[in-house]
């Protein structure tokens, strides 16, 4: 692709220079002409006013080299013109060659299309996520090269929608690589209009979440076997956040409790203390025995004590409160 790049700029650039000698030459040519064609009329004149045949007869010499004149004046602004708009093209192919080279070099996945949504252009990181070749991509729809064997209709449906749009829009999906396996892309479509408000093209940015999708899915699968062995354990557990609100209630809590599982979830810790009193200093004679988990960071051991149901009953319980501290670096 870099070659490719270097041949490109290499084959723009020579038109330019052609055009700049022309534009210097066509200067040069004309001051000749006009410095030749004066000297030639001057003498015409001279000679005209020797032979005494008036300055009438001088007059179309004068004329002439008059004429010359504002010739070479007209080709000299117009020469000066073409020569700035020159500089001022080559100046803008010099940033779009350096934003080409950027978008070419990142490592996500950087496609172009038309207005109609089939893709003109990708840039290397696009070859090494997904695997496919411009000669590949090229003319088709992004949903049609990034899915492959997979039938995603929703996927489908929502780029088709999005296009149709002509706003952003970003999608993740399960896609299919080149040459078989499956990864996870976020997709963001970005449309591009002209001066006139006209949708042109639309530049295509994805990035592989595959590694991301399979940490949170790693994650989801800890939670749930963590959760299935809480509520296999024959005595109650429940979870509290640094604020006391209940976060995690197992199955033999809520049966105690009389409470379902889910409606605890947020709950402040005293819809099922009763007492749990801890004598912790003559200075502070009403601590929560919980709250001493808090305070200590320690684990807290209690004696027989009393929870609460959800009617107002009371039944005595023997519980440890743990801390979880977060690791330090």
């Amino acid at each position: 692709m870099q070659d490719g790049m270097s041949w490109h700029n290499k084959t723009r650039a020579k038109p330019e220079r052609k055009a700049w000698l022309a534009s210097t030459s066509s200067v040069i040519l004309a001051g000749a002409l006009t410095v030749l064609g004066g000297v030639f009329l001057w003498q015409a004149a001279r000679s005209a006013a020797r032979t005494g045949s008036g300055f009438e007869n001088a007059m179309p010499a004068l004329a002439g080299l008059g004429a010359l004149v504002a010739l070479f004046l007209l080709l000299a602004v117009l020469s000066w013109y073409f020569l700035r708009e020159l500089r001022s093209l080559r100046e803008q192919h010099t940033e779009l060659a350096t934003l080409a080279m950027v978008a070419n070099k990142t490592d996500h996945a950087v496609f172009l299309t038309n207005a109609e949504g089939f893709i003109q252009w990708i840039n290397e990181g696009f070859t090494r996520v997904t695997g496919h070749l411009l000669i590949d991509a090229m003319s088709k729809q992004p949903a049609a090269v990034l899915l492959g064997a997979l039938q995603n209709l929703n996927v489908t449906q929502k780029i088709r929608e999005g296009v149709a749009q002509h706003k952003i829009f970003t999608v993740e999906a399960l896609c299919s690589h080149r040459r078989g396996h499956r990864y996870y892309l976020s997709l963001t479509m970005t449309p591009v209009f002209n001066e006139q408000k006209e949708l042109v093209h639309y530049i295509g940015v994805g990035s592989d979440t595959t590694a991301r999708r399979r940490a949170e899915e790693e994650v989801g699968r800890i939670g749930r076997r963590s959760e299935l062995f809480l509520n296999a354990a024959g005595d109650g557990i429940f979870g509290l956040d640094l604020q006391g609100a209940i976060t995690f209630v197992n199955s033999a809590a809520a049966r105690l409790t009389r409470w379902e599982g889910p409606e605890l979830i947020g709950k402040p810790v005293s819809c099922l203390l009763h007492q749990l009193r801890v004598q912790r200093s003559a200075a502070a004679q009403d601590e929560l025995f919980t709250g001493a988990a808090f305070i200590d960071g320690t684990v807290q051991i209690g004696d027989i004590d009393e929870f609460r149901t959800r009617d107002g009953k009371f039944f005595p319980v023997e519980y440890t409160s743990t801390p979880f501290m977060k690791p330090t670096i």
